[in-house]
């Protein structure tokens, strides 16, 4: 369910609907760079054939990689402000995508510090674009949001922001999900309703995805060794009753 790199890997092309039954096309590549226990690397995202993977399936070690496979080639970013070393336990999240504004790639990372009661909200904001080759603080408004540490999944959608299944506490004891989206050109958090039958879902069960050319939310049956998915595409960008299962 969630995308994992092994240093040797096989990638296969995704359907672009689930209609389009044509069989994959599979390669086989060698990974930049070897990870802290030699498994895997989660793939952030991906994004005009540039990918950005993380050593964080074990445990976090700073390790970002913008890589080019048909090119053989890759960047190792530079090492965030907010690390395990530099502040508190702390939790983290990626985004990656093409700020079209800009025609630059950016990588964004949300930081959760650690507090007596959970995780500090709202949480730390950096963005790495690739034309400075750097780290900076984000500074705008940033949401009072939480995500749940397990997928971290992504999605990039239409060239302009990259989404996540996220939530806020409606009461002491409630959580209420929905999509945040981060939007790379003009640089702005957002939110995205979610069907009135996701909203109270158990979160480790989903994540956003991309169908076709649409916003979707895959629902698993259960977190861990998953047999089955609901689809639900936004069929109309942005309104709320077009959510629909496929």
């Amino acid at each position: 369910m969630s995308d994992y790199l092994p240093n040797m890997v096989l990638i296969e092309n995704p359907l672009k609907t689930p209609s389009d039954l044509s069989p994959p096309i599979q390669v086989h590549l060698k990974c930049p760079s070897s990870t802290r226990f030699k498994y895997y690397f989660r793939i952030v995202g991906s994004c005009n054939g540039l990918l950005c993977l993380t050593d964080d399936c074990f445990g976090y070690t700073n390790t970002i990689i913008l890589w080019n496979p048909s090119f053989h080639r890759s960047l190792t970013l530079p090492v965030p402000r907010v690390t395990s070393e530099s502040t508190s336990p702390f939790t983290c999240v990626h985004g990656f995508g093409l700020d079209l504004i800009k025609n630059d790639f950016k990588v964004v990372r949300i930081s959760y510090l650690e507090s007596e009661n959970g995780f500090k909200v709202p949480p730390q904001v950096e963005i790495y674009a690739l034309g400075d080759r750097s780290w900076r603080d984000f500074d705008g408004v940033v949401p009072r949001f939480g995500m749940v540490n397990y997928f971290w999944s992504q999605a990039y959608l239409n060239g302009k922001k990259v989404y996540w299944v996220s939530y806020k506490l409606i009461d002491a004891v409630t959580r209420g999900f929905f999509v945040l989206f981060f939007d790379l050109g003009n640089e702005v958090f957002g939110e995205i309703e979610l069907p009135l039958s996701l909203v109270h879902q158990f979160p480790r069960n989903m994540l956003t995805a991309v169908v076709g050319e649409s916003l979707s939310v895959l629902q698993y049956d259960s977190p861990i060794y998953s047999k089955s998915c609901t689809v639900w595409v936004m069929k109309e960008y942005g309104v709320v009753g077009s959510w629909g299962k496929r």
